[in-house]
């Protein structure tokens, strides 16, 4: 939902965030991943957006310097973020909240399969005190 002019009286003060996240799937328990766990968790970012045509907003490759940290990265990363959405009251008084529609072919399916990969989608709403 654009942020479009309403009255004040109808912003419930709730914002809605919605990410996608890709990464490759290792079968390891979580951190700390040995070698081989690391290795099979590095892909290029590039691939990814080729295959789901959406730039990231944000993505790293494995060994790719780190902003705060003198070590490279470890692993590689591919996110897409929604924007930060406004959610309405309605005359009622109730909050309605859009959740993203996310679908997958059969074929991209099989795709993420044999790539040994995950797709993880994570969705917010944060409510006012």
């Amino acid at each position: 939902m654009p942020n479009v002019e309403h009255p004040t009286s109808l912003f419930a003060g709730c914002t809605q965030r919605a990410y996608l996240y890709f990464a490759r799937s290792v079968g390891a328990d979580g951190p700390p991943y040995n070698a081989n766990e690391l290795e099979l968790m590095a892909f290029d970012p590039g691939d990814v957006t080729l295959m789901v045509g959406l730039q990231p907003t944000d993505s790293w490759q494995r060994g790719d310097r780190h902003p705060s940290r003198p070590e490279p990265r470890r692993f590689s990363s591919w996110q897409y973020g929604l924007p930060k959405v406004r959610t309405f009251c309605t005359e009622d008084g109730s909050i309605h909240v859009s959740i993203a529609a996310i679908t997958y072919t059969a074929e991209t399916v099989k795709r993420l399969a044999r790539l040994n990969a995950s797709v993880d989608h994570d969705q917010y709403v944060y409510l006012p005190d």
